[in-house]
């Protein structure tokens, strides 16, 4: 039986927890489908998911779901270019910015 999405986040609750540090506090509109009802990045089973592959771990699983986004949402393309190679990487290689603060995360989850 699937989890029916908690509104507004209890952050109480390790769900909520996770959605405060990712963040996804807010159910969103589809652009592509505005008659479509808002959702959060994440459904609360997906949510579920990353604290029982962590082990409730809150901040890992809070992590792993920013990675997780900041991956879906970068760029697939690869840019080869002629020599010489520019010394500074194209935006689209750039690492994410979402990157650090997931391993902001894991590190604190790590000292608790």
């Amino acid at each position: 039986m699937p989890i029916t999405d908690v509104t507004p986040p209890d952050y109480s609750t390790q769900i909520g927890q996770v959605r405060l540090l990712i963040p996804d506090t807010e159910k969103l509109a589809n652009p592509a489908n505005p008659s479509a009802a808002a959702e959060y990045l994440f459904n609360d089973s997906q949510v579920t998911a990353f604290l029982s592959l962590y082990a409730s771990n809150v901040k890992k699983a809070a992590a792993q779901a920013i990675l997780l986004k900041a991956s879906t949402t970068a760029p697939l393309s690869v840019t080869f270019f002629p020599a010489p190679i520019p010394t500074s990487p194209p935006a689209h290689l750039r690492m994410s910015k979402s990157a650090p603060v997931a391993s902001l995360l894991r590190l604190v989850a790590t000292e608790n």
